[in-house]
C-alpha cells in the first residue's frame, strides 16, 4: 500500500464525525451515536434501522471501525518504518 493511500484513508477517517463511537439500540433499531461526557451521547453517526440478526453486529462494528482503522494504520506505518530502516541497514552492510 502506497504512502498516498494511507494518507487517503487518515484523511477520510480524519473527516469523519469525531469518536468515539458507541452502538446503542433506540425503541427496535441500532444506532451509531458520537459518544460525549460520561453520562451523555452526542450527535448520531448512523442508524440501522433493519431489525435483522445481523443489526446489532453491524452497529458494534461500525462503531469500532474508525478507531480501529487509525489503530491498523498506525501499525501499517510502524511496519512500513521497521521494513525501510532495515533496508537501510541491509544495503549498508551489502556496500560495506
Amino acid at each position: 500500500m502506497t504512502d498516498e493511500q494511507l494518507a487517503a484513508i487518515r484523511a477520510r477517517c480524519e473527516a469523519a464525525t469525531p469518536g468515539p463511537w458507541k452502538a446503542t439500540r433506540r425503541s427496535k433499531d441500532w444506532w451509531v451515536m458520537q459518544e460525549g461526557d460520561s453520562t451523555h451521547l452526542r450527535g448520531r453517526v448512523c442508524l440501522i434501522d433493519d431489525n435483522t440478526p445481523s443489526s446489532e453486529l453491524d452497529a458494534h462494528f461500525i462503531a469500532h471501525a474508525r478507531r480501529d482503522v487509525l489503530d491498523m494504520l498506525a501499525e501499517v506505518e510502524k511496519a512500513k518504518a521497521q521494513v525501510a530502516s532495515y533496508s537501510r541497514l541491509l544495503s549498508r552492510r551489502a556496500a560495506a
